[in-house]
């Protein structure tokens, strides 16, 4: 923890007065060029693998960068995309997946996560996207997400 407030303090004290101009336009305005949606994974940063600024990319980040059917599910998923585009006018929405990705590795191997109930309901979402992966092809999904 103090490695994390240590950072933080170190954007109040030195990253922020250098960008003050940057950060007063974003205060009042935000006008990000996409959405971008990818996995919670401490890993993969939006912001740091697009090269971005902030205020260019209006993120959503949750576990195996899943899109469940439009509704009010938990998590708000559907709610962040409808304001992004209607309210930000967001045009392109990015969905970016990675390697050794646990969500899917989880889904791929039909993992027992009796464990983690809220992460097994989670996963539960993307059963239409693995199913459409089956019936198309013969390709073990786990085969593919070992290749990338």
């Amino acid at each position: 923890m103090q490695e994390i407030v240590k950072g933080f303090l170190n954007f109040q004290q030195n990253v922020f007065p250098e960008r003050k101009d940057l950060f007063k336009r974003l205060a009042s305005n935000q006008n990000p060029k996409a959405l971008f949606i990818s996995c919670s994974d401490s890993r993969l940063v939006p912001e740091l693998v697009t090269q971005s600024e902030p205020g260019q990319l209006f993120v959503i980040r949750n576990a195996g960068n899943i899109v469940p059917p439009f509704g009010p599910e938990p998590g708000g998923v559907s709610a962040t995309i409808e304001y992004a585009v209607l309210a930000l006018g967001v045009t392109e929405i990015i969905i970016c997946g990675h390697s050794n990705c646990g969500a899917m590795n989880a889904i791929a191997s039909n993992a027992d996560l009796e464990s983690m109930p809220a992460v097994d309901h989670w996963l539960h979402y993307a059963n239409a996207a693995k199913a459409w992966w089956m019936s198309v092809t013969t390709i073990p999904l786990k085969c593919v997400l070992m290749r990338w």
